[in-house]
C-alpha cells in the first residue's frame, strides 16, 4: 500500500528562514524566488551589485548563505533555465 514512510521534499529540507520567506511570498501571491513587487531587500541588492563590479558570477545571499548567479550570469546563457532564478533578466 505504498510506503511506510513519508518520502522526503526539496520544502522539507529547506532552512528555516528559507521555508518562512517562500511561505510569506506564497501567502502574498508572489514568486518566492524571483523579485518581489518592491524589490529586493537592501542587503540583497548590495551584494548583487558588488559582485557584478568585481565582475564575479556569484555571490552569497547574506540571509541563508546559499551562492546566487547574477543577471549577468544570465545573460551569457541567452535564455532563460525555467528554474525561477532570483536575477532571471527574462522574466521568468
Amino acid at each position: 500500500e505504498g510506503f511506510p514512510w513519508r518520502p522526503w521534499t526539496m520544502a522539507s529540507r529547506r532552512p528555516r528562514v528559507v521555508r518562512a520567506a517562500v511561505e510569506r511570498a506564497e501567502g502574498e501571491g508572489e514568486s518566492p524566488l524571483c523579485a518581489p513587487k518592491g524589490g529586493f531587500a537592501p542587503d540583497i541588492e548590495e551584494a548583487h551589485r558588488a559582485a557584478v563590479r568585481a565582475g564575479k558570477d556569484m555571490y552569497e545571499d547574506p540571509a541563508t548563505k546559499y551562492m546566487v548567479m547574477t543577471e549577468e550570469v544570465h545573460r551569457r546563457r541567452g535564455a532563460c533555465c525555467g528554474r525561477r532564478c532570483r536575477h532571471c533578466p527574462y522574466g521568468h
